[in-house]
């Protein structure tokens, strides 16, 4: 076949605007630093690219979540050593009640700072972390009413709330409120009997129970929160009986 000059040139021309189109292409490669500009450069180098993209974006929210979860249960560890260290003050207090030396001044004293000690575990029950109460499972918005437990808190029916670490691994990023709140409780009718030792003085101490043998006449709490509230209203009233129930 005769090769023309025209086809040469053609050639030629072909070859230059390719050379040319690659030093494009390499420039662009070297300026932004991506090999793959449009989908078009590499159709499976780009489903490549988007695959790792989302792999790593995965990565960052499971790499998130853990910081969180660590900070949240950071927050819950100390809290729950606060909350140690009020009650070990409020048995303090109550030995302070028991000694038999103090006078109805004292005990009124006595009584204050075990008031001022049902606040500071008030506030501790409602410590949050990035407005989540640390101490509610599925209400991990809604604080405490008060020094009062919620249902969810001290029923056992507690739904914790969690994140996602790794796929298919999750962990809690709420404390069951029940098993640092709560207590026994016991329904009216409850004999006596049946109860601990100590359950069993705090009822007869606080006028809970009637009958022989002997049943529970009221609805009978002994969550933390009721017993601190029972230790300030003892205190007040000078009732040392009622103060080593609380105590026990």
């Amino acid at each position: 076949m005769r090769i023309s000059d025209q086809m040469m040139y053609q050639n030629l021309a072909q070859n230059i605007n390719q050379a040319q189109a690659a030093f494009v292409k390499t420039q662009q490669e070297a300026s932004s630093g991506l090999a793959i500009s449009q989908p078009s450069d590499n159709p499976a180098g780009t489903a490549v690219v988007l695959n790792l993209q989302a792999a790593q974006s995965q990565v960052q929210s499971f790499q998130s979540n853990a910081q969180m979860a660590q900070s949240q249960m950071t927050t819950a560890d100390q809290t729950l050593s606060q909350m140690q260290n009020v009650l070990n003050s409020a048995m303090s207090v109550a030995n302070q009640g028991l000694s038999g030396s103090v006078s109805s001044v004292g005990m009124t004293a006595l009584s204050q700072q075990a008031q001022g000690l049902v606040s500071q575990f008030s506030s501790l029950a409602n410590t949050d972390y990035a407005g989540q109460y640390v101490f509610s499972g599925t209400q991990q918005q809604a604080p405490l009413s008060g020094i009062t437990p919620s249902s969810e808190q001290t029923s056992g029916s507690f739904t914790p709330q969690s994140v996602e670490i790794g796929a298919g691994v999750t962990v809690p990023t709420s404390v069951d409120a029940s098993s640092v709140l709560g207590g026994p409780q016991y329904a009216s009718g409850t004999a006596v009997s049946s109860m601990p030792q100590w359950a069993q003085q705090y009822a007869s101490a606080h006028g809970n129970t009637s009958g022989s043998p002997p049943q529970t006449t009221t609805p009978l709490n002994l969550s933390v929160p009721n017993i601190l509230n029972s230790l300030q209203t003892d205190l007040a009233a000078g009732d040392t009986a009622g103060v080593d129930a609380d105590l026990g």
